[in-house]
């Protein structure tokens, strides 16, 4: 039986509430340290040849507007709408001098160190979003989710271009940052049509 975890209720917010003063300073603590590591993995990634792959499709993908309420999306630091880290941010988890360092001038060596602590969840298998097949991820890697509208693509071809596109953006991804520097990669579609729980997928996290 695998071992499953169904965000965001891997939060202890109890915890949080006890150690935090304020609901928004755990948020602000949340994006300082979202921020800070994806400018640290660009120094890592060529964002640059996955906005040519996407941009190859020779049309523009529609967009999933949503960027005002979704955490991931609003304070990314990707420079591109349709991709973004997707794990949670367990800045809980930082000890007092960890989080003292993250609230002062936090360095490449700190999100290196730290960012297994804060990003990766419990057991072997974590759904990022609604369970089902298609949000299923490894719990102990770096998520990257691709969002586009599939609602309002014009076409079947259209569709087709852009989930090849996006094939393509997963292998440059795990190029440069799986196979050259050994960080766990998985990914995450998001076409903003809802899907009902399927019964397997509950079974798996009773």
């Amino acid at each position: 039986m695998m071992d499953y975890t169904y965000i965001p209720d891997s939060f202890n917010y109890k915890y949080i509430k006890e150690r935090f003063d304020q609901k928004n300073s755990f948020l602000d603590l949340q994006i300082k340290y979202k921020m800070g590591f994806e400018k640290f993995l660009l120094s890592y990634l060529d964002m640059e040849e996955i906005s040519r792959e996407l941009a190859s499709v020779g049309f523009a993908i529609p967009k999933i507007e949503d960027t005002t309420a979704n955490f991931y999306r609003k304070f990314s630091q990707l420079g591109n709408p349709y991709i973004y880290i997707r794990n949670n941010y367990h800045v809980e988890r930082l000890t007092d001098e960890e989080l003292a360092m993250l609230n002062s001038n936090p360095t490449s060596e700190f999100f290196s160190k730290t960012f297994p602590k804060v990003m990766f969840e419990d057991g072997k298998t974590v759904f990022y979003g609604i369970p089902r097949v298609e949000t299923e991820c490894d719990a102990k890697s770096i998520t990257f989710e691709f969002a586009f509208d599939k609602v309002a693509c014009q076409t079947m071809e259209e569709i087709i271009s852009i989930e090849d596109a996006i094939e393509r953006c997963k292998a440059a991804i795990k190029a440069q940052l799986q196979d050259r520097y050994g960080l766990p990669i998985s990914f995450v579609v998001y076409t903003g049509i809802p899907k009902l729980f399927p019964k397997d997928a509950i079974d798996k996290i009773i």
